[in-house]
């Protein structure tokens, strides 16, 4: 966990401030709304992102994980095999984190809150 920890934190920080990010221009679209159409080209948009950015922390995991062993010299080989059997999980989880992370702050900034607490539990 020392190994990856850190960059399983950086890419969870890069989601939730593109998430963040959509939350506060959704409030700002609803604020000085005009026309529904902004919004859902807006948020038919904004759906690029998370999976734009989830597939570049994909992609910086495996990079880790692949090149663990030559990062690190002394690196136990079972500890190479353990980092090699979580890069599944390194690789699917920042696809359903960023979304989750879209809907709640789309949600929050829209003022369902109530919905976002569904979300996340």
């Amino acid at each position: 966990m020392t190994l990856i920890g850190p960059w399983i934190m950086v890419g969870g920080t890069l989601g939730m401030q593109l998430a963040q990010a959509t939350g506060i221009i959704v409030a700002r679209i609803l604020a000085r709304i005009e026309d529904d159409a902004l919004l859902d080209r807006f948020l038919q948009s904004a759906w690029r992102g998370p999976f734009v950015t989830a597939a570049v922390v994909a992609i910086v995991h495996l990079g880790v994980c692949l090149s663990a062993r030559f990062l690190l010299a002394d690196l136990n080989p079972e500890t190479q095999s353990l980092l090699l059997g979580f890069l599944l999980v390194l690789l699917i989880l920042p696809f359903p984190n960023g979304v989750n992370a879209i809907c709640g702050n789309t949600l929050r900034a829209s003022g369902d809150t109530y919905y976002v607490m569904h979300i996340f539990l």
